[in-house]
């Protein structure tokens, strides 16, 4: 029995006709972009809409205005050189044939961007940017007259504190995603199921049971795939979709969502959650001692990213500072 009719629905990157239960959001944007050039810093927990507003909104104005926009996951560009590189490519920008280093990638761009061109760059991740490069692309309009906006998307609730008082400044407006609730999850999976999946092969209990477990985790990508993986385990059975076929896809989503996300993390990063997952809960001044070459402060960094990216949690136990992993699969 085919019950999926469309996969494309269930991917990350599909993009909906409408975007529910984010109008206060959109609005901001649009407000703040219809007065002209303006950096946006959009923050919030993971799946709540932040990346799918953005391209949505860089769409939209570009319905209305020549727009020369681009996506960039920092989490794969993190440096100058390769945010420059990729830029000067995607735009055509010519470079020296010859070894180019990080300033001469930045230097091409300036030369040869065209200054009368409205640009919108969106830099998902951007907390994994290193080197300078955000306050770089944040002052392209003031510095080199570009008509350039940025759309800065992180996970990270006090990023902004984080930044230097040069960069922060920078920002015209901040817009938080708080996460979606339980209701709007079922619009939002229901939305998915009406192009995605047969007529008649899905009921309300299916996409009330999904939307429980995306809220759980407060994360709208967990229903999403999780609504998808119980209509593959449906098939196969050659049944509608029940509740328990939910039941059954719990566990394969949640391996399949966690490994998918691990694939982004550095080395020292693996190193540190593999000791996590090991041990279930580990305190804090144990893992400083265990995880080799590595000093204090940069253990307690990659915890704060593991934390912010949903992996673990930290908390105080009895005095003590313990990492306990988030997801049990």
């Amino acid at each position: 029995m085919r019950i999926v009719v469309d996969p494309e629905v269930f991917s990350q990157d599909f993009m909906p006709p409408a975007i529910l239960h984010r109008e206060t959001q959109m609005n901001s944007l649009k407000l703040l972009f219809s007065r002209g050039t303006a950096n946006a810093l959009l923050y919030g927990p993971p799946g709540t809409g932040k990346t799918t507003v953005a391209k949505y909104t860089a769409e939209e104005l570009s319905k209305v205005k020549k727009l020369s926009k681009l996506y960039i996951n920092c989490w794969h560009l993190s440096t100058k050189s390769a945010i420059f590189n990729y830029i000067n490519v995607q735009f055509g920008i010519l470079v020296p044939r010859r070894g180019v280093s990080r300033e001469e990638q930045f230097e091409s761009f300036i030369q040869q961007f065209p200054k009368n061109a409205n640009a919108l760059f969106i830099l998902d991740e951007v907390d994994a940017l290193k080197d300078g490069t955000l306050y770089d692309m944040l002052r392209l309009k003031e510095v080199y007259s570009f008509k350039a906006s940025v759309v800065a998307i992180t996970n990270v609730p006090n990023f902004l504190a984080r930044l230097d008082a040069r960069a922060r400044s920078s920002f015209s407006s901040a817009v938080e995603f708080p996460p979606y609730k339980p209701n709007e999850l079922k619009d939002i999976l229901r939305e998915r199921a009406i192009p995605g999946l047969m007529p008649g092969a899905w009921s309300e209990d299916v996409i009330a049971k999904c939307a429980g477990f995306a809220a759980k985790y407060g994360d709208a990508r967990m229903g999403i795939s999780l609504l998808y993986n119980s209509a593959l385990v449906a098939e196969q059975e050659e049944e509608k979709i029940k509740v328990e076929h939910v039941e059954k896809a719990k566990k394969q989503t949640l391996i399949h969502l966690v490994e998918a996300e691990k694939q982004q993390l550095g080395e020292n990063e693996k190193k540190v959650l593999n000791l996590i997952e090991g041990a279930g809960a580990i305190s804090v001044s144990e893992l400083y001692h265990k995880v080799k070459g590595l000093s204090e402060r940069t253990v307690r960094e990659i915890l704060d990213l593991l934390e912010v990216k949903g992996f673990i949690v930290v908390e105080n136990v009895e005095n003590k500072r313990i990492a306990r992993v988030k997801f049990k699969v």
